[in-house]
Formats: C-alpha cells, sequence, structure tokens
C-alpha cells in the first residue's frame, strides 16, 4: 500500500481504452468520478476539468497527463487512471498523451492537494513505472500498480 491508494478503487481504473480525443477522456474520466450519493454529476466534473485544463494544459511529459480539479460539496479525494491503445493529441500544444491519471479535490483542501500531487509525481518517478503502466495487460493489474503490489 502506499499514499494513492486510499484515493482509487478498482472501478474508478480503465485500461487501454480506445478513445480518440481530450474530450472523450474527460466524458470517461468525469463517470468514473462522479458519486451519485453527494449529487456531484459528471457534468460538474467534466466542465471543471476542463475550467482547470484552461489555466494550463496538465500533460507533464512522457506521455502522461494529470487533469485535476477542485469540487464544491466533494469530502474526499479522489483518483482515476485511464490508459488509452494508442496516444492522443492532448490541448493546443501538440503534446500526445496515453496515460491519464486525473483527481478531483475537496473544495477547501490545500494540504491533500499539495501532498497528492507530489506523491504522484514521487510514484511516477520511480524506475520502470512508467512503463509497468503501458504494459499492464488489464484494469486489475493497472489499479494493482496504484496500490503498490506490483
Amino acid at each position: 500500500m502506499n499514499f494513492l491508494s486510499s484515493f482509487i478503487s478498482p472501478q474508478r481504473v480503465i485500461n487501454k481504452a480506445a478513445l480518440q480525443s481530450q474530450k472523450r477522456v474527460f466524458e470517461v474520466l468525469s463517470q468514473l468520478l462522479k458519486d451519485d450519493d453527494i449529487d456531484i454529476t459528471s457534468d460538474t466534473i467534466y466542465q471543471k476539468l476542463f475550467e482547470r485544463e484552461r489555466i494550463g494544459n496538465t500533460a507533464i511529459g512522457k506521455e502522461v497527463a494529470v487533469p485535476h480539479c477542485r469540487i464544491e460539496g466533494l469530502t474526499m479525494t479522489r483518483l482515476a487512471v485511464l490508459t488509452l491503445e494508442e496516444a492522443i493529441e492532448y490541448g493546443e500544444e501538440d503534446r500526445k498523451v496515453s496515460i491519464i491519471i486525473a483527481a478531483i479535490f475537496p473544495q477547501n483542501v490545500n494540504d491533500v492537494h499539495i501532498k497528492f500531487m507530489a506523491e504522484l509525481v514521487k510514484f511516477l518517478k520511480q524506475e520502470g513505472v512508467l512503463e509497468k503502466i503501458k504494459d499492464a495487460n488489464s484494469n486489475e493489474a493497472l489499479y494493482q500498480l496504484f496500490l503498490g503490489n506490483a
């Protein structure tokens, strides 16, 4: 188990999706991250992710993007992971991505947001992690990587 494991669930991981655009990626991520119990809709998440993206592209290099936003009414940080069969153009800067790790944060939590992003970058920089993510052959294998079990 690692720091990220408390923010992810198997239902929020999709491996090797056949999506062709950033719009479709955000639609799928919004569905994965929504919460019917506290009335946070996928439309709200979708809009907030794109609002954040307009501030600055969340592609961080090596075919990885980390779209994230804050959501009013959310009580706990959530993480969704989506890998693509083929890299897509992401944003207006001709960047390509095939690994998308999305996070939504409660509106007024600063410390968790900063720690989460630092831990995520630390995790992704570990030797071989990006290759393992790209090589994962199932949703479960991908999920296990984020639990620290691979």
